[in-house]
């Protein structure tokens, strides 16, 4: 019996509707460093980045949620050496799904982190699919103001010049942005 009292006690803890952190629709931005790998030339790089992301987020309980949102991100190329060649500037867009987890719940500030993927294109000379693994760490005051360092780990080359064959990747992409959350109640 009491099992099965447990049971119904943890399933119910689960459904409360105690949050710590707002549920709603929420904007961003910020600015990222990238370093990049070319091939076959062997070459590295590094650039600087510039991010948006709009979506939603809805946790189920005080500590995990769930976020879906789009991102557009424009990379400026003019860090690569001469001997990678014009391959200019790309820009991404993608749809992504991130869990929340929130470690720490003060009143109207929490502090967590957060692991998900991305599915999306890149448009570089030619347009490719992009596909990476976002986490990062989040901190979120007042319920509606939040600051991330997110993480961003490409899992494929893209091809960056179709006529001379030339494929870069991004090794490493952290970025810092600002998040703002709308109330539920809209």
């Amino acid at each position: 019996m009491k099992k099965i009292f447990l049971a119904f006690l943890l399933f119910f803890s689960l459904l409360s509707t105690a949050k710590a952190e707002i549920d709603g629709f929420y904007f961003g931005g910020g600015l990222g460093y990238a370093s990049v790998n070319i091939r076959p030339q062997d070459l590295s790089g590094d650039n600087v980045n510039l991010h948006f992301i709009l979506g939603h987020k809805l946790f189920f309980n005080e500590n995990a949620g769930l976020r879906v949102y789009g991102n557009f991100l424009y990379d400026w190329m003019n860090g690569l050496p001469p001997a990678a060649g014009d391959i200019a500037s790309y820009y991404h867009l993608g749809a992504n799904v991130d869990f929340l987890y929130n470690f720490i719940n003060r009143g109207y500030t929490s502090y967590g982190a957060f692991v998900g993927l991305n599915l999306g294109f890149t448009f570089w000379n030619t347009t490719s699919l992009d596909t990476y693994l976002n986490l990062g760490l989040r901190a979120v005051f007042n319920d509606t103001h939040s600051l991330e360092l997110a993480f961003r780990v490409p899992f494929e080359y893209h091809t960056l010049n179709s006529v001379t064959n030339v494929e870069g990747k991004q090794v490493f992409n952290p970025m810092l942005r600002y998040v703002y959350t709308f109330s539920e109640y809209y």
